[in-house]
C-alpha cells in the first residue's frame, strides 16, 4: 500500500503515546506500536469511512491490541485501561483479574465514587477537558478541534486540571 507509509508517519506518534499511556514501558509500547500499524495494513480493506473516522478505527485497534498484548504476555501486571463504556447501554464495565478479592471491588469502587466526585467538582470547562484527556485517552490536538480552543491552552488547561484534581483527591481521602 503506497499510502501506508504516510500514514504510519502521520500517526506513529499519537498511537505509541496511546500505546504507551497503558503500558508504561517502552519497549513494549513500542512492539504494540508496531502491531497495531501491521493490523491496520492487514484490515485497510475493512476500513469504512462513513461508520469511523480513521483515526477513532486506529485507536480501536490500538486498544485492543493492548489488551490482548496484556492478557498473553503481563496477565499479573496491571495496565491503565480508561473506564470503558457499553456503547449500547452508557453503562461503565470495568475488568478485574480473577483472583481479584471483593476487598479490592470494594476499593475500586470507593476509589471511583472518589474520582467521580473530584471530577464533578470541576468547572464544566475543566470538566470537558478532564473527560476528553482522562477517561477517554484523546490527545492535545484532537482536544484543541473537539473543543475549538488552541493547542497551548489544552496543555495548560490539562496542567490545572491534574492539580485541581490532585488537590481534590488529597482533601477527599483526609
Amino acid at each position: 500500500m503506497k499510502n501506508f507509509n504516510e500514514i504510519y508517519a502521520k500517526n506513529y506518534g499519537i498511537i505509541f503515546n496511546f500505546v504507551n499511556m497503558k503500558l508504561h514501558n517502552i519497549h513494549d509500547s513500542e512492539e504494540v506500536t508496531n502491531d497495531v500499524f501491521m493490523k491496520a495494513n492487514e484490515n485497510f480493506d475493512k476500513f469504512d469511512a462513513n461508520l469511523s473516522k480513521f483515526e477513532t478505527w486506529l485507536y480501536n485497534i490500538a486498544k485492543n491490541t493492548v489488551i490482548d498484548f496484556v492478557r498473553t504476555n503481563h496477565q499479573n501486571k496491571y495496565v491503565k485501561v480508561s473506564d470503558f463504556v457499553n456503547s449500547e447501554t452508557g453503562e461503565e464495565n470495568f475488568q478485574f483479574a480473577d483472583d481479584c478479592k471483593t476487598d479490592d471491588l470494594i476499593e475500586n469502587k470507593e476509589l471511583k465514587a472518589k474520582i467521580d466526585l473530584a471530577m464533578n467538582n470541576l468547572k464544566p470547562k475543566y470538566k470537558r477537558i478532564a473527560e476528553l484527556y482522562f477517561l477517554q485517552d484523546k490527545p492535545y490536538n484532537e482536544i484543541a478541534k473537539i473543543c475549538e480552543i488552541p493547542l497551548n491552552s489544552v496543555k495548560g488547561m490539562i496542567n490545572r486540571v491534574r492539580t485541581m484534581l490532585q488537590s481534590d483527591l488529597k482533601n477527599i481521602a483526609a
